[in-house]
């Protein structure tokens, strides 16, 4: 390492080009699996600005408590990816502290960064060269952070936070996915790109998780999903433009955790390709266990649209039973490509959600054909009931 520039921002506001034209045999999924040393380091400088958290508070809150950035990947990846706290000289329980020289006040957050990096470097070069390593760099909420509160590179090993952002799981698990290589995940709300951008409701790589020491209990698209690669044997594609279809289950992502489904008769994620249209994925959030605590959307079978790896996702179509997503001139052709909810089918071991994949006048598969519902068998004579009450919904 031949130090950092204090006036280097590697780049940070700029899109790579190369990095969004990667095709899928370059995307790296041996990145989301392992187990990383992560190092905390807690910033402060010689004329008082300081984080407000001390080293076991940060500790706790990245690594210990009921919901930070270790539990949050350990139980979105099905225990495949986890983040452990480093060790090293002066290192208490993965968090170091560091002292600047000066004043850090209104001072531009990568000159931070770069100057605690030059401190740092000395000390544990070898162990930051190491392809298992990030560092979560937290600073004084008196540094510049360009009108955010946190930046990480896209893919990076340096996380920068504000203080006051720093003990959220929401903000960690979204940072650390920028640094594993995704981009947002968003949802047309508002019609303002930037605003939009971060509203899809069922992925962390959105930002409509509760930003709160306790956070939210919730992981990632179907887009994203699809990209860590952890439920590969629950991913299925469909070409619908080579005349092939889909006529299956869907299944959530906690019974998939739980040991509940098979992926010889259940798909997590659904892949739609076609040469002539980015990929379609779709996913059944159902709202329970690892992801109970969606604010939206939950329930559903969501759409979601991402071009490959690195990009860029947009929630499209968030579906009920019977609801119906049309994509039309699919492919360029001059039929819609149909995405249709059949039934969810409740209280099973699995949760299921019945779907068709298929190109209008293409197919003749509908609701009605290729699957029963299980009826439990009745446990003892008919007994005389007044007039049922509504199910609940």
């Amino acid at each position: 390492n031949d130090g950092y520039d204090e006036d280097d921002d590697d780049g940070y506001y700029e899109d790579d080009d190369n990095r969004y034209n990667k095709d899928d045999d370059e995307w790296d999924f041996d990145r989301f699996k392992g187990s990383y040393k992560v190092l905390v380091i807690r910033v402060v400088d010689t004329s008082g600005n300081s984080v407000t958290q001390s080293e076991e508070r940060l500790y706790n809150d990245f690594f210990e408590d009921e919901n930070n950035l270790r539990e949050r990947y350990l139980q979105c990846s099905d225990n495949q990816l986890e983040f452990e706290p480093a060790t090293g000289s002066d290192v208490n329980n993965g968090v170091l502290t560091i002292e600047i020289q000066g004043n850090s006040k209104e001072k531009r957050w990568f000159t931070i960064r770069n100057h605690v990096m030059n401190q740092v470097y000395p000390m544990i070069g070898d162990t930051i060269d190491d392809d298992m390593y990030y560092i979560m760099m937290v600073m004084p909420n008196t540094v510049d952070f360009d009108g955010a509160f946190a930046w990480s590179g896209y893919p990076s090993r340096i996380i920068s936070l504000q203080s006051m952002v720093a003990s959220l799981p929401m903000v960690q698990g979204h940072e650390m996915g920028h640094a594993l290589d995704f981009s947002h995940s968003g949802k047309v709300v508002t019609g303002d790109y930037w605003e939009d951008q971060t509203k899809d409701p069922t992925c962390i790589m959105g930002y409509e998780g509760l930003l709160t020491d306790s956070g939210s209990a919730m992981c990632f698209s179907g887009s994203k999903t699809w990209y860590t690669g952890w439920y590969d044997d629950y991913h299925q594609t469909v070409k619908p433009h080579m005349q092939q279809s889909f006529q299956g289950d869907l299944v959530g992502i906690d019974d998939v955790v739980n040991g509940l489904t098979d992926p010889d008769k259940h798909t997590l994620v659904l892949r739609v390709k076609g040469p002539n249209e980015k990929d379609l994925h779709i996913m059944y959030q159902r709202q329970k266990g690892v992801i109970q605590d969606l604010e939206e959307d939950g329930d559903t079978v969501v759409v979601t649209e991402q071009a490959r790896g690195s990009a860029q996702s947009w929630s499209r179509a968030t579906l009920g039973e019977g609801d119906i997503y049309r994509v039309s001139r699919w492919n360029g052709g001059v039929n819609s490509l149909i995405v249709q909810v059949c039934q969810f089918i409740m209280g099973g071991s699995p949760d299921k959600a019945h779907i068709l994949v298929y190109i209008e006048n293409k197919s003749d598969i509908n609701c009605k054909t290729g699957f029963t519902v299980p009826t439990p068998s009745p446990t003892q004579s008919p007994v005389p009931t007044s007039s049922p009450t509504q199910s609940p919904v």
